[in-house]
Protein backbone atom coordinates (compact mmCIF):
# COMPACT_ATOMS: atom_id res chain seq x y z
CA UNK A 1 0.00 0.00 0.00
CA UNK A 2 2.07 3.29 -1.18
CA UNK A 3 0.76 6.52 -2.08
CA UNK A 4 -2.45 8.46 -0.57
CA UNK A 5 -4.19 5.07 -0.36
CA UNK A 6 -2.43 5.09 3.37
CA UNK A 7 -4.95 8.22 4.43
CA UNK A 8 -8.08 6.17 4.07
CA UNK A 9 -6.87 3.08 6.03
CA UNK A 10 -7.84 5.39 9.51
CA UNK A 11 -8.90 3.85 13.11
CA UNK A 12 -8.75 0.44 13.68
CA UNK A 13 -10.52 -0.57 10.87
CA UNK A 14 -7.53 0.52 8.51
CA UNK A 15 -5.10 -0.72 11.60
CA UNK A 16 -7.01 -4.56 10.75
CA UNK A 17 -6.76 -3.63 6.68
CA UNK A 18 -3.25 -3.37 6.96
CA UNK A 19 -2.46 -6.46 9.42
CA UNK A 20 -4.79 -8.86 6.69
CA UNK A 21 -3.48 -7.07 3.54
CA UNK A 22 -0.28 -9.22 2.85
CA UNK A 23 -2.07 -12.32 3.11
CA UNK A 24 -4.96 -12.03 0.80
CA UNK A 25 -5.14 -11.26 -3.31
CA UNK A 26 -8.06 -8.92 -2.39
CA UNK A 27 -7.58 -5.01 -2.80
CA UNK A 28 -6.83 -3.47 0.71
CA UNK A 29 -9.47 -0.87 -0.51
CA UNK A 30 -12.35 -3.31 -1.02
CA UNK A 31 -11.53 -5.00 2.59
CA UNK A 32 -11.70 -1.79 4.09
CA UNK A 33 -14.74 -0.61 1.89
CA UNK A 34 -16.32 -4.56 2.91
CA UNK A 35 -15.54 -3.55 6.94
CA UNK A 36 -16.91 -0.23 7.04
CA UNK A 37 -20.03 -1.64 5.60
CA UNK A 38 -20.78 -5.05 7.79
CA UNK A 39 -19.65 -2.16 10.74
CA UNK A 40 -22.19 0.57 9.46
CA UNK A 41 -24.76 -2.79 9.75
CA UNK A 42 -24.03 -3.97 13.76
CA UNK A 43 -24.26 -0.31 14.88
CA UNK A 44 -27.49 0.85 12.52
CA UNK A 45 -30.29 0.52 15.57
CA UNK A 46 -28.02 2.06 18.07
CA UNK A 47 -25.95 4.87 16.49
CA UNK A 48 -28.23 8.08 14.65
CA UNK A 49 -27.47 11.04 12.70
CA UNK A 50 -30.90 12.91 13.44
CA UNK A 51 -32.95 13.94 16.98
CA UNK A 52 -35.68 11.84 15.59
CA UNK A 53 -33.81 8.66 15.13
CA UNK A 54 -34.85 8.05 11.63
CA UNK A 55 -31.20 7.89 9.49
CA UNK A 56 -28.88 5.80 10.71
CA UNK A 57 -25.27 5.68 9.68
CA UNK A 58 -25.75 2.81 6.41
CA UNK A 59 -22.17 2.57 4.72
CA UNK A 60 -23.37 0.60 1.16
CA UNK A 61 -20.29 -0.13 -0.71
CA UNK A 62 -20.27 -2.02 -4.21
CA UNK A 63 -16.68 -3.50 -5.56
CA UNK A 64 -16.49 -3.71 -9.65
CA UNK A 65 -13.35 -4.97 -11.37
CA UNK A 66 -12.88 -6.65 -14.92
CA UNK A 67 -13.89 -10.13 -15.50
CA UNK A 68 -11.07 -12.47 -13.53
CA UNK A 69 -8.93 -9.81 -11.91
CA UNK A 70 -8.06 -10.59 -8.81
CA UNK A 71 -9.86 -13.75 -9.07
CA UNK A 72 -7.09 -15.84 -8.75
CA UNK A 73 -7.31 -18.13 -5.88
CA UNK A 74 -11.18 -18.60 -6.52
CA UNK A 75 -10.59 -19.43 -10.25
CA UNK A 76 -8.35 -21.75 -9.51
CA UNK A 77 -10.56 -23.82 -7.09
CA UNK A 78 -13.58 -23.42 -9.29
CA UNK A 79 -11.71 -25.22 -11.70
CA UNK A 80 -10.78 -28.18 -9.44
CA UNK A 81 -14.46 -28.76 -8.07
Amino acid sequence: MTGNREVVFYGPIGEAVKAVAPFTETDPIGIYAAALSMWSMAVSDRVFLDESKKRSPLVSTVLVAGTGVGKNVALHASGTL
